[in-house]
Order: C-alpha cells, then structure tokens, then sequence
C-alpha cells in the first residue's frame, strides 16, 4: 500500500502506542541503519520482548495491533525502510518480533 524510510534520531524515542486498523495492513520493518543501542519493544498479550534489530537484510513483521515503542540510545540516527501491506495472505517470511503462543 505504502512505503516510507522511518528515521530515529540518535538519543529520541517512540512512546509505547498501539495502532489502529490492524486488521486491514500489517507492518514490515527493514533495518538499513542502525546500532546495537537502538531496541525495538513490544508488549503482548502473554509477554514483552525488547530486541535489536540487526541492518542485515532481515525483514520485521511487526504486529501493530500490540502496544510498542523504540528507544535510540545509540549516536547515530535509526533508519527502517517501512512497508504497509494490505492483508496477510501474502506474507511467507520474515521474522516476527513477537508471537502468542
């Protein structure tokens, strides 16, 4: 549907939100710069996961629908080219940030 580079400026953060309309598009995360510094977040319905993810051609799927957040602690600016894809028929691989089991 769209795309966009997302930048974090270096020592900003993104407050833990949830977005809304998950149920029409999902989310798909490609880090192209980044630092160990920089966490991702993300709080299910089971557990709360914070990870780095790697700029080493591994693509996010990233569940909105959960409340998350990014901290940039790191000196560098955080760019991810981001993907908003209607459905999810069509998503065969990837790594999920967070999963319920």
């Amino acid at each position: 549907a769209r795309s966009r580079f997302a930048v974090l400026k270096a020592g900003e953060q993104i407050k833990p939100h949830l977005d809304i309309n998950t149920d029409k598009a999902v989310r798909i995360h490609v880090p192209v710069i980044t630092h160990p510094d920089v966490v991702f977040g993300l709080q299910g319905k089971k557990r709360t996961v914070e990870e780095h993810m790697p700029a080493d051609g591994s693509m996010y799927f990233i569940n909105q629908g959960y409340k998350h957040w990014v901290y940039n602690n790191s000196p560098i600016d955080r760019v991810h080219l981001m993907f908003v894809v209607i459905g999810q028929n069509n998503i065969l691989e990837g790594k999920e940030v967070y999963w319920d089991e």
